[in-house]
């Protein structure tokens, strides 16, 4: 009697196995998925040469996984049930306290001599900066992420690297100009769960802001004063990048604000992606997009140029991740024009566009995860 009620049990099982997987057949396939923000996998190609590499079985075994129907809910089931068995590493994203989603990148993540690689490329920059720019006016902003600056927020015994080694290492490579250290005002600041969403890799309004406060301090500028700003809450619903990683259907839901400055000058601003300009940095249209962090400057682009009403005769290069994007609206209040360059983008000479820009002030600012992995910061001394 138990074993025909087994082979029953096993004989629907594999009706809804391969039923599903038939059904995944007949379903138009998606080319974007909006809860991971990522492009899935197509039908390959059928051909001799891929069948006998087995490049075509590994082909549809990636398009029959990102195709499969109901693929959202299955991911969110199978979340669901490694946090039942105590697991709080989802596809290498921490489940944290308080909500937090952060990132897990362990110390033999990293590649030693493309860390050491970079830090030259960057000293190397300056120096060749410090030919024609005062040093006073070089600056190197390397942010601490919500993993050092939050630790405590990572689940017990979590391992993550040790990002104080790499600033450390910065700070002792004579980077021929002024390193804004933000580790002990972030650490110790007692609104600093407001620094960081939640849910995405980036920095807040609020966090940046702060940063530039210190910027400010370091670079000999007035240091500005929060009433001086108005803060408009423009998203109530923010799931970003870390959420598109872990698919943690309880994930609480950021906030994303904007800082205007009362009485800020006016500005235009060219993308080099797209010919037309804007007269804000703010572009509210991305907020109908999955990632609503591009509302900040529309996202990355290779090359933007911000022209203030300012006519003080300082145009400050900006050497950026990400991170600069809500950043750039507090800095451009300084200068009379802004360049920005993402070297995963441009490839052109960054030295010629020193020169072909009369560029007076430089700024190098990358977060220290993104900066240990990129593989272009070479391109600053082309």
């Amino acid at each position: 009697m138990r074993s025909s009620r087994d082979f029953i049990t096993i004989i629907l099982f594999l009706c809804l196995l391969f039923g599903i997987g038939a059904a995944t057949l007949f379903v138009p396939d998606r080319d974007f998925s909006q809860n991971e923000n990522r492009y899935l996998a197509q039908k390959p190609d059928f051909n001799r040469e891929d069948l006998l590499s087995g490049e075509f079985e590994k082909g549809l075994e990636r398009y029959m996984s990102d195709q499969l129907i109901g693929r959202d809910q299955w991911v969110e089931i199978r979340t669901d049930l490694k946090l039942l068995a105590g697991n709080r590493d989802l596809s290498g994203v921490y489940i944290g306290e308080d909500g937090y989603l952060i990132e897990k990148i362990l110390s033999q993540d990293l590649d030693e001599e493309l860390i050491r690689k970079n830090i030259l490329a960057v000293k190397e920059l300056f120096r060749n900066c410090g030919e024609k720019i005062d040093k006073e006016r070089l600056s190197f902003l390397i942010v601490p992420t919500a993993g050092l600056v939050l630790e405590e927020k990572l689940p017990k015994h979590a391992a993550v690297f040790d990002q104080s080694v790499v600033i450390d290492k910065i700070q002792a490579a004579d980077m021929n100009c002024r390193v804004v250290d933000l580790r002990d005002a972030f650490a110790n600041a007692q609104d600093k769960d407001a620094y960081y969403y939640k849910t995405d890799h980036h920095w807040t309004s609020r966090g940046s802001f702060e940063a530039y406060k210190i910027w400010c301090r370091e670079m000999g500028f007035d240091e500005p004063k929060d009433e001086q700003y108005k803060k408009e809450q423009v998203s109530d619903h923010f799931l970003g990048s870390l959420y598109s990683k872990a698919l943690w259907r309880n994930a609480p839901a950021d906030t994303v604000e904007l800082y205007k400055k009362k009485d800020g000058v006016p500005v235009s601003i060219e993308y080099s992606s797209i010919k037309n300009e804007s007269d804000s940095f703010f572009d509210r249209s991305r907020l109908d997009e999955k990632d609503q962090y591009k509302v900040f400057l529309g996202g990355n682009d290779a090359e933007i140029k911000i022209h203030t009403d300012l006519e003080n005769g300082r145009r400050l290069l900006v050497i950026k991740d990400s991170y600069a994007n809500c950043f750039v609206p507090f800095a451009a209040e300084q200068f009379e024009d802004v360049f920005l360059l993402d070297l995963r983008y441009f490839n052109g000479s960054v030295k010629q566009y020193l020169g072909n820009h009369e560029i007076t002030d430089v700024l190098v600012l990358y977060n220290v995860e993104n900066f240990v992995a990129d593989k272009n910061l070479r391109k600053c001394v082309k």
